[in-house]
C-alpha cells in the first residue's frame, strides 16, 4: 500500500473510532467496530468494553456510572455516520484500484491507544442467504464476552 492511501485509510478509521467514543463520552476501555462492504451491502455497528463488561450500544448505561444519552435518535445517528465512513472506505479502495474488503473488524484499546484491524475479502453474505450481518455481529459480541469469562 502506498503511504497516501494508508494515511487516508487511517484517517477514516480514526473518524470511526472517534465517532464511537463520542457516543459513550469517551468512557469505554475498548471499542469494537464492525463494517460490511459486500455487493452493495454497507453496514456499520459498534460495541464496547466498559467496566470490564462487553456492552452493545443500546446497553451502555448498564455499565456506566454516569449515564449518557443513548436515545434511539442518537444511536441512529451513530450508525448513520458510521455508514458514511464505511462508504468512504469503499470509495478510497476503489479510487486506488484496490480490492474492497467485504468485512472490517477494528478493535481499539483506549488505554494503550492501539488499534487492531482485520480485513476480510471473501464474500460471506452473498454465498449464504440465511446469514445476516446481525448474526455475524452478534456472534462476535458473544466471542468477546466468552474471552472475559475464561
Amino acid at each position: 500500500m502506498n503511504r497516501v492511501f494508508e494515511d487516508q485509510l487511517m484517517d477514516i478509521q480514526s473518524d470511526m473510532i472517534s465517532l464511537s467514543l463520542e457516543y459513550v463520552e469517551n468512557k469505554a476501555e475498548t471499542v469494537y467496530i464492525y463494517v460490511v462492504l459486500e455487493d452493495g451491502l454497507v453496514s456499520f455497528d459498534v460495541f464496547y468494553k466498559i467496566g470490564g463488561f462487553i456492552s452493545e450500544k443500546s446497553d451502555v448505561n448498564e455499565y456506566l456510572s454516569e449515564k449518557i444519552n443513548d436515545s434511539d435518535d442518537i444511536q441512529f445517528s451513530l450508525l448513520e455516520y458510521g455508514i458514511e465512513d464505511a462508504e468512504k472506505i469503499e470509495v478510497l479502495f476503489e479510487e486506488n484500484s484496490k480490492e474492497v474488503p467485504t468485512e472490517i473488524r477494528l478493535v481499539y484499546d483506549v488505554k494503550n491507544n492501539s488499534l487492531k484491524s482485520n480485513y476480510r475479502y471473501d464474500a460471506m453474505y452473498e454465498k449464504n442467504e440465511d446469514l445476516s450481518v446481525s448474526d455475524v455481529f452478534d456472534a462476535w459480541i458473544q466471542e468477546e464476552k466468552s474471552k472475559l469469562i475464561t
